[in-house]
């Protein structure tokens, strides 16, 4: 009777790991998807920095950038952002050339402190870049 107990467990093991094996396989796709469209949209001078933010940033860490923190503090806040996603900041060539070099960089999995799935590349750079699992879909993560 302990056996089967014991080959049962190890099966059910085995299946949860084929299974986290294959969603990982699934994410890491996702994730160098949206870093593809993160570097071609970021070069593209056509493209806003606007509609950059919202369309690949994780809609919460843009929601806390639109919080009142005194007179216009939200624009303050909203603006300096625009301006750092700007094509022609030093700053956001930089971010660009860090996603280039972060296209066949290893991924590494984790939870975060509030549950969600969260990503990290790990490339040579002054950040990592960072991804978040919100809502079914990866968002790069400030």
């Amino acid at each position: 009777m302990m056996r089967f107990l014991m080959i049962g467990l190890l099966l059910v093991a085995n299946a949860a790991n084929a299974t986290s094996i294959d969603e990982h396989t699934e994410d890491k796709a996702q994730i160098r998807a949206l870093l593809h469209h993160l570097y071609i949209d970021g070069k593209d001078a056509n493209s806003s920095a606007e509609a950059y933010l919202y369309n690949y940033f994780l809609p919460t860490d843009l929601k806390r950038l639109h919080i009142v923190s005194g007179s216009d503090g939200e624009r303050k806040k909203w603006n300096n952002m625009l301006q750092a996603f700007d094509i022609e900041n030093e700053r956001f060539q930089q971010y660009l050339e860090m996603l280039s070099k972060a296209e066949h960089a290893s991924i590494k999995f984790f939870t975060g402190r509030t549950g969600e799935s969260q990503a990290i590349i790990e490339v040579e750079a002054p950040r990592q870049p960072r991804f978040t699992k919100y809502q079914g879909k990866w968002y790069a993560s400030m």
